[in-house]
């Protein structure tokens, strides 16, 4: 039976939104059609045969920190398809389309939180990252120190919080920047309904950190206190803001976290305490297998490093800390798969272990050092599920 692939337009969010309910559920689509359907930043997709839509997801325009850069990413979401059309290849075209036109728009590196992984590796997607939801006692958060600097956040502080993300998220792999088309100007932390922000003040008047949490609106041995987001430059600022929300311990015995890989809380914390209550894994695959030459490397760095992806050789050349990424015709022998080429440009894993299962092969071993030297400098950390 033959079918479409298009963008879907507002007369087809009904029909959207009833295939999205029989995948999700209803609790997923709050709210009216238009809210749910369109949003900055956002192209939903839809298959259709003769019967109507029978698969669907989400695109969005984001940008992604990754080795200092900020790369042009698709993010997927919300992905479908019809029960009676599952495994006849409908998920396999509609993400070649839109994998297409993200490429033509610009896009290095397309991203998503799967329900399945195996489903999108056979795409060249891995796991990265893993967003996560820790719990610990809250007490221990009011042992690291004073709180005499922090304070409730002002609409007038959104621009040094932004500020504040942004020196922490071009520090790490993974995290999206919050600027382009899905952050439209006027959108930011301060508008997330019922939660609170807090901030630490520095003698220079900056701002050096900031935590936005809900408190449990009943109390009692059960008490979970939210923090939906932690993020600090310095010790001072993390320790106060900690000092802060610890001292609802005794109404909210329980710190409930929202984080990835190591936090730096867990560093302030005086016991083992740190149970992981939920994990989404956080997928990245390439558009660009010469995405490498967009990343940002130490200044006084100049080095050639050649591979090949998909029987393409790359080379690239560093040259004062300024990467070029072109196609080469002699062979270095080392070979990434999709997958082993989405762990090398997020720094999750090393050359070793890629090495250990197949993501990579061939090419002088002892240059993996290099490798590893240039690639895992930063963590790999996720912030806004989408």
């Amino acid at each position: 039976m033959s079918t479409s692939i298009r963008p879907l337009s507002i007369s087809d969010a009904e029909e959207w939104r009833g295939l999205c309910r029989e995948a999700f559920g209803s609790s997923t689509l709050q709210g009216d059609i238009e809210a749910s359907f369109g949003r900055p930043g956002q192209t939903v997709w839809g298959v259709f045969n003769r019967s109507g839509m029978i698969a669907t997801a989400s695109e969005l325009d984001f940008q992604s920190w990754f080795g200092g850069s900020a790369l042009a990413t698709s993010g997927i979401a919300a992905v479908t398809v019809r029960a009676e059309h599952r495994g006849q290849g409908l998920l396999r075209q509609l993400m070649r389309e839109i994998s297409e036109v993200a490429r033509i728009r610009g896009a290095l590196l397309t991203s998503l939180f799967p329900t399945s992984t195996t489903v999108y590796r056979r795409y060249g997607y891995e796991v990265i990252a893993e967003l996560l939801t820790v719990r610990f006692p809250t007490h221990e958060l009011a042992s690291a120190g004073a709180y005499s600097n922090a304070r409730r956040a002002h609409h007038s502080d959104a621009a040094q919080i932004a500020a504040v993300y942004d020196r922490w998220a071009r520090q790490q792999n993974g995290p999206l920047t919050r600027v382009g088309a899905a952050f439209p100007a006027g959108s930011n932390i301060l508008n997330r309904p019922g939660f609170q922000v807090t901030v630490v003040d520095r003698a220079d008047g900056s701002i050096g950190g900031y935590a936005i949490w809900r408190c449990p609106s009943n109390f009692g041995i059960d008490s979970v206190l939210e923090i939906d987001e932690f993020v600090a430059d310095d010790r001072e600022s993390v320790v106060t803001l900690a000092a802060a929300l610890g001292s609802f311990s005794a109404v909210a015995p329980i710190a409930q976290l929202r984080t990835s890989g190591m936090d730096v809380v867990r560093l302030i914390l005086q016991s083992s305490q740190w149970e992981v209550s939920q994990s989404v894994p956080y997928m990245l695959a390439v558009l660009d297998p010469q995405v490498l030459g967009h990343l940002t490397f130490p200044s006084d760095m100049s080095l050639a490093l050649s591979y090949s992806v998909a029987g393409v050789q790359n080379c690239l050349e560093i040259n004062s800390g300024t990467g070029v990424c072109t196609q080469a015709e002699a062979s270095s022998g080392r070979v990434l798969t999709h997958g082993g080429l989405a762990l090398t440009l997020a720094g999750a894993q090393s050359s070793a272990n890629l090495r250990s299962l197949d993501f990579l092969s061939g090419g002088d071993v002892n240059s993996d050092l290099q490798w590893d030297a240039l690639f895992c400098r930063r963590q790999v950390h996720i912030r806004d599920h989408f």
